[in-house]
């Protein structure tokens, strides 16, 4: 038996919303680069963390129409670390380091086989940046910079080389209180970069989730002053990778 027949006016409804959409013209349109919905960033992340595949990643990112795929990924990562999924969080920030510090290649205007093109050069392309274990602290500074003008914490993480790595869990807590935010989500910055807007006058312990042996004790901010006024200062802190192991 065939299934029964729509009627017109329905199969119409529906052809009017596809129109709708394709065109553009919902009434409260979604920018390009803002995540469409959580799910499918975060499963790309998720499996770009599972089998470290940065061109399968890249791909179903570009499915996705992003105008700025890494903006977007950062700015979930973040979403997800303030709603406490930490899982996602960290794997959106692995790839948002990965995106920085693997940039894609510009295309062959000829090429005409991108699928053919991606096979041939999967093998020298570096995978995502692996989560090591060995840290220690090799630097912290008192920071007095007016353009910042705020009492922000702010962490470097390096690998045993000097180079910045990315998606690292640093951990904060102060008499009362924990927080946590991650490395590699403000690129613009470094791809080993993260910050922390601390309150003046309370005493911070600071630690990489992956190296909770090593921690900077008695982190405050300290007042900074020029001839006419004064403001809260910072503090710089870089964490880096005792050895090259995975």
């Amino acid at each position: 038996m065939y299934p029964p027949q729509r009627p017109a006016s329905f199969r119409f409804a529906w052809l009017l919303i596809a129109l709708v959409i394709g065109t553009g013209c919902a009434p409260s349109a979604t920018p390009t680069s803002a995540p469409p919905t959580i799910a499918p960033l975060a499963q790309i992340a998720l499996n770009h963390q599972e089998h470290q595949d940065l061109i399968a990643a890249r791909a179903a990112l570009a499915g996705l129409g992003l105008a700025d795929p890494l903006a977007a990924v950062s700015e979930l990562a973040q979403q997800e670390a303030a709603a406490g999924r930490n899982e996602n969080a960290q794997a959106l920030a692995a790839l948002a380091a990965a995106l920085q510090m693997t940039p894609e290649s510009p295309r062959d205007p000829d090429e005409t086989n991108p699928i053919a093109t991606a096979e041939a050069t999967a093998a020298p392309l570096p995978s995502a940046t692996p989560v090591p274990n060995g840290f220690e602290l090799v630097s912290r500074e008192r920071v007095c910079e007016r353009v910042i003008g705020s009492a922000l914490l702010e962490v470097f993480t390096q690998d045993a080389n000097g180079a910045q790595i990315g998606g690292l869990e640093v951990q904060v807590s102060w008499n009362g209180g924990s927080d946590r935010f991650f490395t590699g989500l403000k690129p613009e910055i470094g791809p080993g970069y993260g910050d922390f807007q601390m309150e003046p006058g309370v005493n911070y312990r600071v630690r990489l989730a992956s190296a909770p042996q090593v921690v900077a004790e008695n982190v405050l901010s300290e007042a900074c002053a020029t001839d006419t006024t004064a403001y809260p200062g910072g503090v710089r802190l870089v964490f880096r990778q005792t050895d090259n192991a995975p």
